[in-house]
């Protein structure tokens, strides 16, 4: 890794205040350092002039500056003066690095080196031998776009192999820039080298390709040709992973070569394609045969593949064929059915009665004058049997379309028996609901029941007042009473009962006192006297039962109060005797 120069008086770093020419802007403090070694850098051992750092540090690229220096040389130039060197206009060169998809600096910016000043050089040669400009251009676009699309792969495994995690800046512009320096000559050498055989190699397809040329060229030879390629290759590809595809075009290869038997050779393969060819037209129709039915032999979901043949004359070079058979059975191969193999008239007419044939018609194809008849092959007795195997085949599929047509029933049964056992639950969840919900409004109403009870407590002690005022005064009302009866018995005297009643008189005397209470008699009313007959003057009277009186159990007095006996009503029935007479009776 390259390091700044130590020499003393040499460095232009030291002549310069890098925090007033504004290179530090932006920079964290963990960072100076780096910043200031990479400036020491580009300014002593690069040679890089002030004002390019300070460009570089303003459009943010300080750090890829040694290696855009080291790719692209030192920039001495301004657009209009490469143009002019070149022998160029300005408008055609600008054009020209546009189509290339580079960026186009300010025209007043020195961002060309020598190296664009022998691009434009070598162009106007091409000019020169007669290549037109429209030519050139398209060239242009072309070697743009690869190039772009290859920079950006090599870009990012050098990130990959050469980016370390404790870089700094400093670290990563050095490294960047010396590995740029290695490997840049080499890299140019194996682009072109490859550029050059890719570049031979259509330069063989295109010009052997030229009927017109065969007959110029010697080591020509009758051959026949096969192309052999998996149909739905390309739309497979968006369906299943890279490795996926990867592995079905080696499994093809390798089918390939089990069935390839001399004369028959396989010259390449190509992505989902093969190319064979074979001195023996027969044999490379069997051949291509025998490959249909090893790929059909493949498990469920491998593609099919469509054959196409034509002979005719070609040229071999470098292990290669070439020539108009070549390009037919390529063409042949693309309208093909999946799984059959079709060919030219030539192949029809000399092996007619070896093959089954079916004429396919006559097709044009672009690129060929002239349109060419189709025919498919078959083995001998082939078409009976693919004729049964097509029976079983449509008898199998309508097998399959039966099992189909039971099993959407089963599955449209078991929806709708799903579909029942759904409302079902439907039903039990509402109804599951709906019981929550009366619960819940029953614990809501409990809870407001709750919060109110203060407020119906208070109502209820307002209610209960009058009810206790009753409740003493009827609690009173019996001593009240006895003390009505003890006055009243005060002031008068006691008449003496009936000798009738002297006994019991004594009973009672001799038992417990007991405290009554005074009766309430109601003042009998008279009714008038009815005329009796003198039948009924005789008849025996019923005597009037006495009521005893009510005896208070409260307070006991040594002495009963007998009350006067009631006159007797004027219809002539007995008076009532006193409760109390009647109770000791």
């Amino acid at each position: 890794m390259a390091k700044p120069s130590d020499k003393p008086g040499d460095k232009l770093s030291e002549t310069i205040d890098y925090q007033a020419e504004g290179l530090f802007d932006g920079v964290e403090a963990a960072s100076l350092d780096a910043r200031r070694r990479l400036l020491d850098y580009l300014l002593d051992d690069e040679g890089v002039p002030l004002e390019d750092v300070k460009l570089a540090a303003k459009e943010k690229r300080l750090i890829l500056l040694p290696v855009e220096r080291t790719l692209g040389g030192e920039p001495v130039y301004v657009a209009s003066e490469v143009a002019e060197l070149a022998d160029f206009e300005l408008d055609v060169f600008l054009e020209m690095r546009r189509g290339l998809g580079l960026a186009e600096p300010a025209l007043d910016q020195r961002a060309y080196s020598e190296y664009d000043v022998k691009v434009m050089r070598a162009v106007r040669a091409n000019l020169a031998m007669g290549m037109p400009m429209a030519g050139i251009k398209e060239i242009i676009r072309v070697l743009g776009s690869a190039l772009s699309q290859l920079a950006a792969t090599v870009e990012r495994q050098f990130l990959t192999t050469f980016l370390r995690p404790e870089d700094d800046e400093y670290d990563i512009a050095v490294r960047y820039a010396e590995v740029a320096r290695i490997t840049s000559p080499e890299f140019g050498f194996v682009l072109q080298h490859l550029f050059n055989l890719h570049l031979r190699e259509a330069t063989r397809v295109d010009v052997l390709g030229n009927e017109a040329m065969i007959d110029l060229l010697s080591d020509t030879r009758e051959m026949a040709v096969c192309f052999a390629d998996l149909v739905g290759f390309t739309s497979l590809g968006e369906q299943i992973r890279a490795d996926e595809l990867g592995s079905i075009a080696e499994r093809l290869s390798e089918i390939t070569i089990g069935v390839v038997q001399a004369p028959v050779r396989l010259i390449k393969t190509i992505g989902d394609a093969v190319m064979l060819v074979s001195p023996e037209p027969d044999a490379l129709i069997d051949m291509a045969l025998a490959l249909i039915e090893a790929v059909d032999r493949e498990e469920e979901g491998f593609p099919q593949l469509s054959v196409g043949l034509a002979v005719g004359e070609v040229l071999v070079r470098g292990g290669d064929v070439y020539g108009p058979p070549v390009n037919h059975a390529s063409r042949l191969c693309d309208v093909a059915r999946p799984g059959s193999v079709v060919t030219s008239a030539e192949l029809h007419d000399r092996f007619d009665r070896k093959y089954d044939w079916t004429e396919v018609g006559k097709r044009r194809f672009k690129g060929i004058e002239q349109p060419i008849e189709i025919f498919r092959v078959r083995p001998r007795g082939g078409r009976e049997r693919e004729k049964t195997a097509t029976k079983a085949r449509e008898k199998a599929e309508q097998e399959r379309k039966r099992a189909e047509r039971e099993r959407d029933k089963a599955v449209a049964a078991a929806e709708k028996q799903s579909e029942k056992a759904v409302k079902q639950q439907d039903k039990l969840a509402k109804g599951l609901e709906r019981e929550l919900r009366k619960k819940v409004e029953q614990r809501e109403k409990a809870a407001a029941k709750v919060a109110d009870e203060p407020a119906l407590v208070e109502k209820a002690k307002v209610a209960v007042k009058p009810i206790a005022a009753t409740a003493a005064q009827v609690k009173d009302l019996p001593k009240k009473t006895a003390d009505s009866l003890k006055a009243a018995a005060d002031s008068k005297p006691i008449k003496a009962a009936k000798p009738k009643l002297a006994a019991p008189a004594a009973r009672l005397a001799k038992a417990k006192p007991v405290k009554e209470k005074p009766a309430k008699e109601k003042p009998a009313k008279a009714k008038p006297a009815k005329q009796k007959t003198p039948s009924e003057s005789t008849a025996k009277e019923k005597p009037v039962k006495a009521k005893p009186e009510k005896q208070s159990q409260k307070k006991q007095k040594p002495e009963t109060k007998q009350k006067k006996s009631k006159p007797a009503p004027p219809s002539g029935k007995p008076a009532k005797e006193p409760k109390s007479s009647r109770r000791v009776a």
